[in-house]
């Protein structure tokens, strides 16, 4: 087996170690990156949604009471 020449090694380190942190966070908050989909991202917004509302009708509840 042969290794590769030094002039290729150091451009395949150059693009291994360049990453895109924009791109990955991006695609890590539309639900791209681990090949979820938009459709599992929206369904959490809409439980953290719904937690929002439930918590504010808990405080609501315990606050009549006292």
């Amino acid at each position: 087996m042969q290794e590769l020449p030094d002039t290729l090694r150091q451009q395949l380190n150059k693009q291994l170690v360049s990453i895109n942190w924009e791109r990955v966070i991006l695609d890590l908050h539309s639900g791209r990156l681990f090949g979820l989909g938009p459709w599992l991202m929206d369904g959490l917004a809409l439980l953290l949604i719904v937690l929002g509302f439930t918590g504010i009708g808990i405080w609501f509840t315990t606050k009549k009471r006292k």
